[in-house]
C-alpha cells in the first residue's frame, strides 16, 4: 500500500468519515448553529475507482454518491444528480473504514467520580460506573494516528481498574468540535491489582476472587431491587450502590464484556469466569492464544486480537543463543500465525493496534499476518465487518452500501502491500 488517505469530515476529497445523522446512532444531537450557516453542502460523487464494498466482493469503475455524510448510493452506472462535486479516483482502491477494537484512554475525572461518587464501591479498582461517553477519551492527536492508518471509528476503553467501566464507540474526527459518539461499547475488565494506594488485590488470584465476588454481590443487588419494586410495602430497598448497578446489564447478557488478557492462560480464566457468571464475552487477546489454540477456541469467545510479535531473539553468540529457551523461539515463530490459526478454529476475530508502539506499526503487523497465512481477505474482515458486528454498529459501518456512515479508506495499491 502506497498511501492512505483519510479524512473526518464528508466536506473532504475522496477519503471521509462523516457524522451520522440518525437519532438512535448519535445520541447527542449537534446544536442549530448561532452565526451564519456554511452554505457548503455535503454531496460528494467518487468516480472510477476499484471498490471492495465487503471483503470479498468488488466492483469495477465504480461510482460513490455521498450525502450529508451518508452512502446515498453505489454501482457501475449511478448517475450522478446536479450539484454533487465529482472527485476522480481513477486508478484508486476504495475500502470500508476500518475499526479498532480496542483503544485505551483515560476516563479522567470520570474515574474519580466512580472512586468517589455516592455508591461507590469499598475497592477502589472496581468502577463499572465508568462511561467513556462522558470522558474526554482519545485527544486530536490520538484519532489523527488511528486515522493515518485508515481508521474511522474506534472502540475506546477505559485503561484502569479490575472492573473498569463502559467502553465508548466514536467517530474518529479530525476536529474536536467533529468528534462524535456512535454508541456505548462493551464493559471492559481487567485481572488488575494493587489498590488506588496499595493494597489489596495484590496477587492475581485476589484480582479474580473479587472480581467474581462483585459479579455475586451484583446479581444479589439486581435481585434485592426487582423484589422491592414488585413489594414496596414488605421488602426494604437495598443500600445505594452504584458500582453495583452499572454491572446490572452485564449480569442480565444484555451488554458484553470484554476482558483484558496478558496471556493464554489468563485468557481460559476469563472464559472461566464469563461462563461461571453467565456473562456474554469476548477476550481481549495477548497474540499468544495459539500456545492453548484447542482451549481458547472452544470457549466460543470472540477474540480481539494483536498485530504486536515478540522481538526477534539474540542469537549472535553461542552463548547469548544458549540463553534463548526453546519456548521462545517457538514463540517468535508462530505468533504470526495467531489470528489465522484462530479463524481456522473457528474463532471470531477483530484485529487492534493495542500492544504497539505507536498505530503506524498496524500495516506492518498484518502484513506479517498475511506472510504467515492470513488471507487478505480474512485481515479486511477482520477490521471491518467483524468488529462492526462485535460492536453491534453493522447497521452503521464495516461495509460501503447505501445508508452507512460515508467512512471511507482511499489507498493508492493493494491495501496490504
Amino acid at each position: 500500500m502506497r498511501s492512505v488517505l483519510t479524512a473526518a469530515v464528508a466536506t473532504a476529497a475522496l477519503a471521509m468519515t462523516a457524522v451520522s445523522t440518525a437519532p438512535a446512532a448519535v445520541p447527542q444531537q449537534v446544536p442549530p448553529p448561532d452565526d451564519i450557516r456554511n452554505p457548503d453542502l455535503r454531496r460528494d460523487a467518487i468516480v472510477g475507482a476499484v471498490v471492495t464494498t465487503r471483503p470479498g466482493e468488488s466492483i469495477e469503475g465504480a461510482t460513490i454518491l455521498l450525502r450529508d455524510g451518508r452512502i446515498e448510493a453505489i454501482g457501475e452506472d449511478v448517475e450522478i444528480p446536479a450539484g454533487y462535486r465529482v472527485h476522480d479516483a481513477s486508478g484508486l482502491r476504495i475500502y470500508p473504514g476500518f475499526i479498532d477494537a480496542s483503544v485505551e484512554a483515560s476516563a479522567g475525572t470520570e474515574l474519580d467520580r466512580a472512586r468517589r461518587g455516592a455508591g461507590a464501591h469499598w475497592n477502589d479498582r472496581i468502577v463499572p460506573q465508568v462511561s467513556m461517553r462522558n470522558a474526554t477519551g482519545l485527544d486530536a492527536g490520538g484519532r489523527t494516528s488511528l486515522r493515518e492508518q485508515g481508521f474511522g471509528i474506534a472502540h475506546v476503553l477505559p485503561d484502569t481498574g479490575i472492573l473498569r467501566g463502559r467502553a465508548a464507540i466514536v467517530l474518529l474526527a479530525e476536529d474536536d468540535d467533529d468528534d462524535r459518539l456512535l454508541g456505548e461499547g462493551m464493559h471492559v475488565a481487567a485481572f488488575e491489582t494493587g489498590g488506588w494506594s496499595g493494597g489489596y488485590p495484590t496477587s492475581q488470584m485476589g484480582a479474580i476472587a473479587l472480581m467474581r465476588q462483585t459479579f455475586e454481590e451484583a446479581t444479589w443487588h439486581a435481585a434485592a431491587r426487582a423484589m422491592h419494586a414488585a413489594h414496596p410495602d414488605a421488602v426494604e430497598m437495598p443500600e445505594q450502590a452504584d458500582a453495583l448497578d452499572a454491572l446490572a446489564p452485564v449480569i442480565a447478557g444484555d451488554v458484553s464484556i470484554v476482558f483484558e488478557t496478558g496471556d493464554e492462560l489468563e485468557a481460559l480464566r476469563a472464559a472461566s469466569i464469563a461462563a461461571e457468571a453467565e456473562l456474554a464475552a469476548a477476550i481481549l487477546g495477548s497474540g499468544m492464544e495459539f500456545r492453548r489454540l484447542d482451549e481458547v477456541a472452544a470457549t466460543g469467545l470472540p477474540v480481539i486480537a494483536p498485530v504486536e510479535y515478540p522481538d526477534t531473539p539474540s542469537v549472535k553468540d553461542p552463548y547469548a543463543a544458549d540463553r534463548v529457551s526453546l519456548r521462545d523461539l517457538q514463540t517468535w515463530k508462530h505468533a504470526p500465525s495467531n489470528v489465522r490459526r484462530l479463524l481456522d478454529a473457528g474463532t471470531t476475530v477483530a484485529l487492534t493496534t493495542r500492544g504497539l508502539d505507536r498505530p503506524s506499526g498496524f500495516h506492518a503487523g498484518v502484513r506479517k499476518a498475511i506472510d504467515a497465512g492470513l488471507p487478505a481477505d480474512e485481515a479486511l474482515a477482520c477490521i471491518t465487518v467483524r468488529p462492526a458486528k462485535l460492536l453491534g454498529i453493522e447497521h452503521l459501518a464495516g461495509t460501503i452500501e447505501p445508508g452507512r456512515i460515508a467512512n471511507l479508506v482511499v489507498v493508492d495499491g493493494e491495501l496490504f502491500e
